[in-house]
């Protein structure tokens, strides 16, 4: 049961079409920016250069493996972040991307499985593939492991506010436990088994729990407790 529907009785390639998966390992394909964003071509320039830009992308690419040419630039970062939440699919009149640096950027060659792009911007290509398709279950297998605190925590926003009007469930698995902290339900794994589960909140006023020691031994304790308890870092 996924949001009260019983997935079993949805057709195979229904159920493919509403589906995202961010591995930990991103498959990409020998082609540009472009193709691996829309292969089939569904979505224009604005659209897929204001998903670069919620998660990001720009700002990730001196730790890329080779150097690239060139970036996407808007006249405004937060103007192209705006058109994907509202759900625009006609972007360029909201953000001002010049015809030559949209296509430089999009046209920026990817190595098959992304061979010249770090695996940080590998993972950043495939987050943003799935705001593009906007789907109603989005699965990501330690989708952030390999960029910053910062870009994390802005990637967690924008794929909150980008989806959030389609209100995908997300199902995440992940070692920072600031990525779940915002969870309606977390599943404590310990040797593959479930050993506890329930809302962060729930687990951490549980004397016992393994969620609660974890939460409280993390660096990051505080805030963390802060956003289980308060909803805010």
């Amino acid at each position: 049961m996924v949001d009260n529907v019983d997935i079993s009785q949805v057709s195979l390639g229904r159920l493919r079409s509403q589906l995202a998966i961010i591995p930990q390992h991103p498959v990409l394909f020998r082609g540009t920016v472009r193709s691996n964003l829309d292969p089939f071509g569904d979505y224009d320039d604005a659209v897929l250069a204001g998903a670069l830009q919620a998660v990001g992308w720009h700002q990730n690419e001196d730790s890329a493996s080779e150097p690239t040419s060139s970036t996407l630039r808007a006249s405004s970062t937060e103007s192209a972040r705006e058109s994907l939440i509202k759900g625009d699919t006609d972007m360029e009149h909201d953000c001002l991307l010049t015809e030559e640096t949209t296509e430089r950027g999009l046209d920026q060659p990817v190595a098959d499985c992304g061979e010249n792009l770090s695996h940080g911007q590998q993972q950043l290509l495939c987050l943003a593939r799935a705001i593009i398709r906007r789907p109603k279950i989005l699965v990501m297998d330690e989708a952030t492991s390999s960029v910053d605190n910062p870009t994390d925590d802005l990637i967690q926003r924008s794929l909150r506010s980008a989806l959030g009007q389609s209100q995908p469930t997300f199902l995440v698995i992940a070692h920072r436990l600031k990525t779940i902290a915002d969870s309606d339900l977390v599943l404590v794994m310990d040797d593959g088994m479930i050993v506890e589960s329930g809302s962060p909140k729930e687990l951490l006023h549980c004397d016992q729990s393994c969620f609660r020691s974890m939460v409280y031994q993390d660096p990051e304790g505080e805030m963390l407790e802060n956003i289980i308890l308060n909803g805010v870092e």
